[in-house]
């Protein structure tokens, strides 16, 4: 079973793979699928009818979790009354779905949930013997300034949880990128209404590296992009990625342990994970996405992280 949304494009190119290797497959739409479904559980027994297909919780070898949403059916009633029958949609078909044993799942919820904090994954990282940079999460002004000295002003500000604003109008929606703290800015800190923001010690990196993890298999891909200045893009996302050179590395071997370790105690089969090397070649660790894109590696030529899920998917 693919879980996910009606406009997931990197499911779109799973879904396609999945077909051209002959591995049946369901894809749920969990979005778009509850004016056509039909679900039924018992103390003993479940059902999932999808058009003129009868599912049960043992029907399914591999359950990908990509990026379902929230059902929506689009019954005719008040907005109240909307919600509560979104509610109970999400409330049933969770149920159903629990009655799938974990170790199907790639990822399961649990498991993507525990894995999605920025500050409690660098911390477990460098547990588990990766190399992180200095990191704050503060509101005070001393405690910025005094991280601001200790890194000689080698630092950046970032998202804790999220670097995107939807807007009622789609074009004005903006982007949080990492960015680069002036004297003059870190002064200003906090800014009315203050939420904990990350801070980080500025790695100056000869390239960011997107690692794909699907169960066994590691796609490491070096990205390179150079600012106006000369130097590497300090947010490799900007500009939308335009100029962006992609290369396939090879993980050291203690990297590569270490992330092996460090996945193992998330209980995750898939991972895309942040590093960038810098200019002493060290693998620094970012952060980690349970449920990163990679479908673009693919199509940039540089991975076949699809034959990884295909292969996965056949056990």
């Amino acid at each position: 079973m693919v879980l996910t949304n009606s406009s997931d494009a990197t499911a779109d190119f799973l879904s396609a793979k999945l077909e051209q290797s002959g591995i049946p497959s369901l894809r749920l739409d969990t979005d778009a699928f509850a004016d056509e479904a039909l679900l039924s559980a018992t103390e003993t027994a479940a059902q999932l009818y999808v058009g003129s297909e009868c599912f049960t919780p043992e029907s399914f070898s591999h359950v990908w979790l990509r990026r379902p949403l929230a059902p929506a059916p689009k019954a005719s009633v008040d907005t109240d009354e909307k919600l509560h029958l979104e509610r109970e949609w999400a409330a049933a078909l969770e149920g159903w779905l629990a009655r799938i044993p974990s170790e199907r799942w790639m990822n399961h919820p649990s498991s993507n949930g525990l894995a999605s904090h920025k500050i409690e994954q660098l911390r477990r990282a460098n547990r588990m013997g990766l190399e992180v940079p200095p990191s704050l999460v503060t509101q005070s002004r001393a405690a910025a300034l005094k991280f601001y000295d200790d890194n000689e002003g080698a630092a950046v500000v970032k998202p804790i949880h999220g670097g995107y604003i939807p807007r009622q109008d789609a074009h004005t929606d903006t982007v949080i990128y990492t960015h680069g703290i002036s004297a003059d800015e870190i002064r200003l800190f906090p800014a009315a209404h203050a939420c904990p923001t990350l801070l980080q010690r500025r790695v100056e990196k000869k390239c960011d590296v997107r690692i794909t993890v699907v169960d066994d298999d590691f796609h490491a891909v070096g990205l390179s992009a150079m600012d106006e200045s000369g130097a590497q893009r300090l947010d490799i996302r900007r500009a939308g990625m335009a100029g962006v050179t992609y290369t396939a590395l090879k993980l050291p071997a203690a990297v590569k342990d270490a992330l092996q370790r460090y996945l193992a105690s998330y209980h995750l089969r898939f991972a895309a994970i942040d590093m960038v090397v810098d200019q002493a070649d060290r693998w620094i660790f970012l952060e980690l996405n349970p449920n990163g894109q990679w479908a673009w590696l693919d199509q940039a030529g540089v991975a076949d992280i699809a034959s990884s899920f295909v292969n996965s998917f056949r056990r």
